[in-house]
C-alpha cells in the first residue's frame, strides 16, 4: 500500500467545500444531543466526554463527501484512493469541552470546521506543535479543512504531530467532520 505522497506539516485549506456538501452536511447539526453516539478513543483525551456527541455519516453522505473529496484538486487528498475508506462523522463539542494533546492513530486525517460566525473567545481552537517545538494555533473558521496525511510506514505514529483543541467556553457550540483513514 503506498499513499505517494509524505506531508510533514498539517495542510490548511479554507473554503474547502461546495455549497451542496455543506448543505449535506447541515442535517446533522439538527440531530439532537440525546442521540450522542459512542465517542470512542477521546474518552482518554478529554476530561469530561459528556460534552463531545459524534453522529455518523449515512452511508449516502460518507460517499457523497469521499467523492468529493477524491476528486478536489489541489490538496494532498486528490486521487487518493485510500480515502474511500475513510471513516467520517460530526462533532457536536459543547461548552466547557476541550481535546488534550495527542497524536492520531491513522494515515490521513482531515478536519473541517462547520461552525458559521465562531468568534476567537469562544475558543475550540485546534493546535499542534510543529517540527520546532512551536505550538501553533488554527482559529475556527467556517469550511476550514485541516489535513494531515502520513506515509505508509507510520503505524507507530512517529510522523503524525501531536495536537488537540483548546476549552470551548460560553454557550457555544462547535461543530466539526472528522474524516480518518486507518
Amino acid at each position: 500500500m503506498s499513499l505517494n505522497i509524505t506531508v510533514k506539516d498539517f495542510v490548511i485549506i479554507d473554503n474547502f467545500f461546495n455549497k451542496d456538501i455543506l448543505n449535506e452536511l447541515k442535517y446533522y447539526s439538527g440531530i439532537k444531543h440525546t442521540d450522542r453516539q459512542d465517542v470512542g478513543d477521546w474518552g482518554d483525551l478529554t476530561p469530561n466526554t459528556k460534552l463531545i456527541f459524534q453522529e455518523e455519516l449515512s452511508v449516502n453522505s460518507r460517499l457523497l463527501l469521499c467523492d468529493y473529496i477524491f476528486n478536489k484538486p489541489n490538496t494532498p487528498l486528490y486521487k487518493n484512493k485510500l480515502i474511500k475508506k475513510a471513516k467520517a462523522g460530526i462533532y457536536k463539542i459543547i461548552s466547557g469541552a476541550k481535546l488534550d494533546e495527542h497524536k492520531d492513530n491513522c494515515f490521513i486525517s482531515l478536519t473541517v470546521f462547520l461552525s458559521e460566525d465562531w468568534k476567537d473567545e469562544q475558543g475550540g481552537h485546534f493546535y499542534y506543535i510543529n517540527s520546532d517545538n512551536k505550538k501553533i494555533i488554527v482559529k475556527n473558521c467556517f469550511n476550514t479543512a485541516i489535513i494531515f496525511v502520513s506515509d505508509e510506514d507510520n503505524l507507530d505514529n512517529s510522523f503524525n504531530y501531536t495536537h488537540g483543541f483548546t476549552e470551548i467556553t460560553g454557550n457555544s457550540i462547535r461543530y466539526t467532520l472528522q474524516l480518518f483513514v486507518k
